[in-house]
């Protein structure tokens, strides 16, 4: 992207299946507003639209789909703009999601460049944009876009072997691509067990705790709220140094 306001960034969430990308994109999104930035929150899946998943309907006080950002010849800011989902309570934070109900199938194939179109107004609109990578690189040009123009990579792992191999496998074809430089954050997501995610991975930036609180807010649905309980304080003190980290 050639084209951006100064000092504004792009960071990507991205990782292996199951790892936690939508919920800690959900919540440095959150975070970043709660302390006063605009932050726009783009949802890159668009086989299982995302956000009505996060919170309901009745939250939002406008809603649209990213689909019609994508039917345009051109992406423009003003295209962009008008075509946001927005929290009534949180006014800071810009959500751009396929909507409930729709497929893939409903609007033409998105190009690179619409792609690249679209990464370039948000970031003349908004002091920070959050890309919800999906985990497919092969059949995502969003999320490959994305990871090859983002300031920062949140790379996001879970607990398991299978997000190892994942990234054994995944990795190289990234590497392959063309890339700027860039750092990557690698951040162990839900971690139950500190001395078996220790086994597992040894080099990691951060790692964000498992709490009961936030299991809840993903299984109601609810996720653009504070966490309060005194049981989910190591993950909100985590999560804060890494959206710091992210911006320095």
């Amino acid at each position: 992207m050639k084209q951006r306001k100064q000092g504004n960034q792009l960071f990507a969430v991205w990782g292996s299946p199951g790892a936690g990308k939508t919920v800690t994109a959900a919540k440095l999104a959150w975070q970043y507003a709660a302390w006063g930035k605009d932050v726009a929150l783009v949802f890159c899946d668009v086989q299982s639209p995302t956000l009505s998943c996060l919170t309901g309907e009745d939250a939002l006080s406008e809603q649209h789909s990213l689909g019609s950002i994508f039917a345009a010849k051109h992406i423009i800011p003003s295209l962009v703009e008008a075509n946001q989902c927005q929290l009534k309570q949180v006014p800071k934070l810009h959500l751009y999601s396929f909507l409930k109900g729709e497929h893939q199938t409903d609007y033409p194939p998105v190009s690179r460049r619409q792609a690249e179109e679209l990464l370039q107004a948000l970031c003349l609109l908004y002091p920070i944009v959050i890309l919800d990578c999906s985990s497919d690189l092969y059949g995502n040009l969003l999320t490959m876009t994305g990871l090859l123009t983002a300031d920062e990579i949140v790379q996001l792992m879970s607990c398991e072997l299978k997000s190892i191999s994942y990234y054994a496998s995944q990795m190289p074809y990234l590497e392959k691509q063309k890339e700027k430089n860039r750092r990557f954050y690698r951040v162990l997501s839900n971690v139950k067990d500190e001395a078996l995610a220790g086994k597992l991975y040894r080099q990691t930036a951060f790692a964000l705790p498992y709490t009961a609180e936030l299991e809840k807010q993903v299984l109601v649905g609810d996720l653009f709220q504070d966490l309060k309980l005194k049981q989910s304080r190591a993950y909100v003190e985590e999560l804060k140094q890494l959206a710091e980290e992210l911006e320095s």
